[in-house]
């Protein structure tokens, strides 16, 4: 990363843009809205000039393109698409533990969406040190799942930091998946505790594992399945009957590091990148309206729709891939 840095610094001391003018107030604004430091004056600069010219690259997308969704400056309008893609490393398939689920024989309704049933979690943001999206993922999911199961509206957010520090091992913010942690919690009958009773680390990065001593309280969970890559009916099925999923996609483009609105389609990236988030519902199309996925990210509530997504429903880009769920 540092290398890259320095070669795209040489490469902007070279070429300076003229377009990029941001002014003492905008900047300073997004600075105090990102919570945004800077080793020196020079990177401060830099990352002054890469925001100027991601803004003219969001304005000119939203005035040009007229597609179905919109574009954004967030906290990644600092960096360059390349070091915002080198962050979500690409992740290697393992060998699933999960067990094979058979779904109903029953069609799936049009629509369904567990934030609708009033069956949430809160947004959270992983920030930009540790790659722990993974982590998030499956802490959402698993409690929109244990509340959706037992019926209660206000359970409290569990811990993806108890999910980092001790099912990630030497790769938990760099190449880690899902499923270590499902197998963490059914192979190893290890206990996924509340946010309250494991904390977030303050350097958002991994630490210790420390479950809380002598505690009674942690979710449990007997087993897992996965769904076939490309098998987004049974995606379907699942989130009807069973659970939210997590899913696995490639955020490596401008659109999706910037997207803030409307129903995303999507690009084909030119870099290897991956990043899971987690479906929590769906709309067919319907006359002349498009079927969506509704999206849950790790990203904080200033990206998206407040932290949500809406993806295109399109049988050409399916988005069922390494999704993986609970099953109880």
């Amino acid at each position: 990363m540092q290398r890259v840095f320095l070669l795209v610094l040489l490469f902007v001391a070279i070429v300076p843009s003229t377009k990029s003018f941001v002014s003492n107030f905008e900047w300073q604004n997004f600075k105090i809205q990102n919570g945004k430091t800077y080793k020196n004056i020079g990177e401060e600069g830099l990352r002054r000039m890469f925001y100027g010219t991601n803004k003219i690259k969001i304005e000119n997308f939203n005035r040009v393109t007229r597609g179905t969704f919109r574009l954004g400056v967030n906290q990644f309008s600092d960096l360059t698409l390349l070091e915002y893609a080198l962050f979500f490393a690409p992740t290697a398939d393992i060998q699933s533990n999960g067990v094979p689920y058979t779904a109903p024989t029953v069609h799936p309704p049009s629509s369904f969406l567990y934030t609708a049933q009033g069956f949430t979690s809160p947004v959270r943001n992983q920030g930009l040190v540790c790659n722990s999206g993974w982590a998030y993922a499956v802490a959402t999911t698993l409690q929109i799942y244990y509340a959706s199961t037992t019926g209660n509206l206000n359970s409290q957010t569990l811990s993806a930091q108890n999910i980092i520090d001790c099912a990630g091992g030497y790769t938990a913010c760099r190449r880690q998946v899902p499923q270590t942690a499902f197998d963490y919690l059914t192979k190893q009958s290890q206990k996924l505790f509340t946010l309250t009773e494991y904390s977030d680390n303050p350097l958002g990065t991994q630490g210790m594992c420390a479950p809380p001593a002598n505690s009674n309280n942690g979710k449990t969970l007997k087993s897992y399945s996965n769904i076939p890559d490309g098998n987004d009916e049974l995606l379907k099925s699942v989130l009807n009957y069973v659970s939210p999923v997590v899913i696995k996609l490639n955020p490596a483009t401008f659109e999706f590091m910037h997207y803030k609105e409307g129903v995303f389609t999507q690009p084909t990236p030119i870099l290897k990148a991956d990043h899971y988030v987690t479906v929590v519902g769906y709309e067919s199309a319907q006359g002349s309206s498009q079927g969506v996925w509704f999206v849950q990210n790790s990203f904080g509530t200033t990206w998206g729709e407040n932290g949500m997504m809406r993806i295109e429903m399109n049988s050409d880009k399916p988005i069922s891939k390494s999704a993986v769920f609970p099953l109880n």
